[in-house]
């Protein structure tokens, strides 16, 4: 666990951007992580570790003892590791400039120790090794633990985030920014002009997709993306905000009830809140940045709308918002009171920095809906920091007149707060209530909702407790309910991912009551009379909540749900003469609910219409024009045939692809079954077969591992540091359904540590047995299609450079001809050698820039078949770039010459399809398609 909240840190703190980098200096540090520290997570997160690493590390090396050691050039970034762990199970050794000018500081448990040199402290590690050393980690978000798999999916994959002054910062993949750019501008290595386009790019999906016979998990669909935050605000308009899809809105008393895309302008499409203007529908503010991943979804800013999302107005445009890049996790809007000359307050709640270290506090904003408001933040007193997951407004005090604000979060990891304000947020008040600490190895999202009908009635759902807490005295003191969760809920399946998946909403009734919604995995209601509430607290009597699942319940085995999984955001609409309008957000997308309507079928609604262009995609594969395959984040992997999205398979799916006939789609490893299940087709999956591969838990265990096929030899390739392979044959293929494949170990692949992946595989299409590895330790290896042996091919007359292997491309039919994409800064990224066989082999860098300072790193590379030799398609974290002479000068065609370009997301797959079309895989609103030319 400590060496990879290690490299939470190293990673999250590079993210913070070029100007927050600190300068390099001539010393540097070794880090050395103990055993015992790394146990619980070294097989299952080595290959994550390994490669990021080497981002900002000068080595890191495995010693024959089983530690782990790490160099790195960075005395800044070193105090930052020192605050974060506390020195726990770390030892932390200082090499100055020059030999002797100073004595190393040795830092183990907190106590400091004096050595000459790294090599005596490393010799006084061994002999620790044999003591009683506590090394027990410090907490981890559960979100880095049990939601790890979309998390180290995306670990590589930031957005084109705008810079303060409109710019565009682009960010590597390690999170460095390369350079600042004008909107729509190219890098100066890059030609300004190419091919002409006779279209843009079309979205094509995957959108409303339907569920069939896949509800265990997905409800009744049809579903779409993970939707982090929905606002009402009338019973006819809602607004929605994608975790990385920017905001839609829809109105249902219009002729036009389509959904419609309000931020094409924007340049950060990830979203935390959106709030409404309750007494102006047609204001709106939305919050940038998804907290629910974290550090690493990072936000840029508050977006204003006085016009129902037509124009836009950014708060770093017009003043200096002191968020930097933290997501905001909850807007608040106090309507305040004209009558009492009380100003109309928008609270915005920062949650986790791209620093682990910075401080977010609660800002302020009277009057935001005019210019000189929005102009005008004040921050909270730095007493009252923290990282602020939820709040919420109750109703006026009827003596004051002024409402309640109620905040929670989390202050160093695990200390979880309770503030709370009378004056609209003018000053803050800690609660003396203590909730109860959070454990070692867990942090969860706390949330808060205040009564809509009873003044300075609150309530707050700990996930860690697994208790709901209650408020009569506006948030000074609270009384733990006596809460009878039905079924399941009480098991630790209910409770999962609660750093992920957690919030608490009140609908007011007619009858004058509150019902509570509280959103997990499943979702919960209970109908509580608040003032009932108010009366057991102050005479000290249980206050007794009996919750029901509306949900289905999600996490049932028995089947199937009445919604999708993972809840995040419900948006109320109350005016006091009909029942409240209720929607809500989750992994699936948007349903409206009716929770008085009977049965399940009657209660839900799908608002996942066609024109919603959002998925999580991670990898997309074509084989002709109108058939893509997709792999999504908690909606399986899909299959378009004719415009209709269908599941192929149901949960989180890993790599797809295929060629000829043969399609696949892997799903995660499941390192609690030790294996990954691997399903194919031959006939468009109206037949589909299902292989699991064994991997053992001495392998190292990357969530998504690598895969491919092989159309020559109709292999199926796996890595984790093995490489795992099948024969998916005609005789593999019966008719009965039940694969008869069997998996092998390539026992004549190199012998790797389970602290190194495998993390790119490139069969040589057309030529059987001809395939490459890519390591994350940076090795290339090629396998001899004769006799099965294989050899380290990285080297040659000159070498690549020693960074993690990203991508690989090579030519089909021809075993000489190879590109490869690399990871890393200050290096070229993209490599291609045409001698592969020879000894001295040459690599040629053919990067997008020419400055290794500010080259961008390629996700995936694609050659188009009708001309591989010169033309080829780069997939990056900036856009789509093309080349059609062999990588000597690039054109970014993310704005082609004609028709709509691509939103500003980061772009993780590309291909050509042979009817000549170009998708570009998107994590936040799918695939999009361009016809492109042929070129010679």
């Amino acid at each position: 666990m400590v060496l990879f909240l290690l490299a939470r840190v190293l990673l999250d703190f590079s993210r913070s951007g070029q100007k927050n980098l600190p300068q390099s200096s001539p010393e540097y540090y070794i880090i050395q992580v103990k055993k015992g520290g790394l146990a619980s997570t070294k097989q299952k997160l080595v290959s994550l570790l390994d490669h990021e690493l080497k981002f900002r590390a000068s080595f890191v090396r495995t010693e024959a003892n089983g530690n782990v050691r790490i160099a790195l050039k960075d005395s800044t970034l070193v105090k930052v590791i020192e605050k974060a762990f506390r020195s726990t199970g770390l030892l932390i050794v200082h090499v100055p400039p020059l030999a002797g000018a100073t004595v190393p500081q040795t830092r183990i448990l907190g106590s400091t120790l004096n050595r000459e040199d790294p090599d005596s402290v490393l010799n006084y590690i061994k002999m620790q090794d044999s003591k009683s050393i506590p090394t027990k980690g410090p907490p981890v978000s559960e979100a880095f633990e049990a939601r790890d798999h979309q998390l180290k999916a995306w670990l590589r994959r930031l957005q084109v985030m705008r810079g303060s002054k409109g710019g565009a910062t682009v960010l590597t993949s390690n999170g460095a920014a390369l350079e600042t750019l004008k909107p729509l501008r190219l890098p100066a290595a890059l030609r300004a002009s190419g091919p002409t386009f006779a279209s843009g790019w079309e979205c094509v999906g995957p959108s409303s997709i339907s569920v069939d016979q896949f509800n265990q998990f997905n409800g009744f669909g049809p579903v779409s993306a993970r939707i982090t935050t929905v606002a009402m605000a009338d019973r006819h308009t809602m607004y929605i905000g994608a975790a990385t899809g920017g905001v839609w809105k829809k109105q249902d008393n219009v002729v036009d009830k389509k959904w419609h895309f309000l931020s094409r302008s924007w340049g950060n499409l990830s979203l935390g809140s959106v709030m409404c203007d309750p007494s102006h529908p047609n204001v709106l503010f939305v919050g940038t940045g998804d907290y629910n991943q974290g550090y690493l979804a990072q936000g840029d800013g508050i977006e204003m709308s006085i016009d129902g999302g037509v124009n836009w107005t950014h708060s770093s445009d017009s003043l200096d918002l002191p968020l930097g890049h933290a997501p905001i996790s909850k807007l608040l809007l106090d309507p305040g009171d004209s009558t009492h000359n009380q100003p109309e307050v928008l609270i915005a709640l920062s949650g986790l920095g791209p620093d682990p270290n910075s401080q977010q506090w609660i800002y302020r904003c009277e009057n935001p809906a005019t210019a000189a408001g929005f102009q005008n933040w004040t921050t909270s007193s730095s007493s009252f920091y923290g990282a602020f997951s939820d709040g919420d407004i109750g109703i006026p005090n009827p003596t004051t007149h002024a409402r309640t604000i109620y905040v929670v979060g989390h202050r160093d990891i695990f200390d979880p707060v309770i503030f709370y304000s009378n004056d609209h947020g003018a000053t803050w008040q800690e609660s003396n209530f203590q909730l109860p600490k959070y454990p070692d190895d867990k942090v969860a999202r706390l949330a808060v909702v205040a009564s809509k009908s009873v003044p300075g009635v609150a309530y707050i759902v700990d996930p860690n407790a697994r208790q709901v807490f209650a408020t009569a005295d506006g948030g000074e003191n609270w009384t733990a309910t006596v809460s009878d969760f039905p079924g399941d809920i009480g098991s630790n399946t209910a409770w999962q991912f609660t750093s992920y998946n957690c919030y608490l909403a009140c609908a007011p009734t007619s009858e004058g009551k509150d019902r509570l919604l509280l959103g997990l995995v499943d979702l919960l209601t209970t109908t509580v009379d608040s003032s009932t509430v108010a009366g057991s607290i102050f005479a000290k009597k249980p206050v007794n909540m009996s919750w029901t699942s509306i949900g289905g319940p999600t996490f049932s085995q028995n089947g199937g749900a009445s919604t999708h999984n993972d809840q995040h955001s419900a948006g109320i609409f109350f005016d006091g003469q009909r029942a409240p309008s209720i929607v809500v957000s989750n992994d699936g997308g948007v349903f409206i609910l009716d929770p008085d309507a009977g049965t399940p079928e009657k209660q839900w609604t799908s608002l996942n219409e066609p024109e919603l262009m959002l998925t999580n995609a991670y990898w997309a594969y074509s084989p002709a024009k109108g058939q893509i395959l997709t792999s999504t984040l908690d909606n399986g992997a899909v299959r378009s045939s004719d415009g209709r999205w269908n599941f192929v398979l149901s949960g989180d799916s890993g790599i797809c692809g295929g060629d000829g006939p043969v399609e696949f789609a892997l799903e995660y490893l499941d390192s609690d079954t030790h294996k990954v299940d691997a399903n194919y087709t031959r006939n468009g999956w109206s037949s589909l077969f299902s292989t699991a591969c064994p991997i053992d838990s001495s392998e190292s265990q990357p969530f998504f591992p690598a895969a491919a096929y092989s159309d020559a030899d109709q292999t199926l390739y796996i890595g984790t540091n093995l490489l795992h392979f099948c024969n998916l044959t005609d005789d593999a293929y019966p008719a009965s359904g039940t694969s008869q494949v069997h998996w092998q170990v390539d026992r004549k692949a190199p012998v790797i540590s389970p602290l190194v992946s495998i993390s790119s595989i490139c069969p040589v299409q057309g030529l059987s047995g001809a395939v490459f590895i890519g390591l994350t330790d940076g090795t290339l290896w090629s396998k001899n299609p004769s006799t099965g042996t294989w050899a380290q091919v990285n080297g040659g007359s000159n070498s690549l450079p020693a960074q993690g292997i990203v991508c690989q491309c090579s030519l089909r039919g021809n075993s000489e001809d190879l590109i490869v994409g690399v990871g890393g800064q200050g290096v070229q990224h993209l490599w291609r050698c045409q001698n592969m066989s020879s000894p001295q082999r040459t690599w040629t860098a053919v990067s997008i820039s020419k400055d290794s300072q500010s080259d961008v790193i390629v996700n995936c590379l694609a050659r188009d078949p009708r001309s591989p030799s010169t033309v080829w398609y780069a997939a990056t974290d900036g856009g789509v770039f093309m080349t059609d002479d062999a990588g000597q000068n690039w054109q970014n065609i993310s704005q082609p010459t004609a028709g709509i370009g691509l939103p500003p997301l980061a772009v993780t797959c590309v291909q050509v399809n042979k009817d000549g079309e170009l998708l570009a895989t998107t994590f936040g609103m799918g695939v999009f398609t361009i016809p492109v030319p042929k070129l010679n």
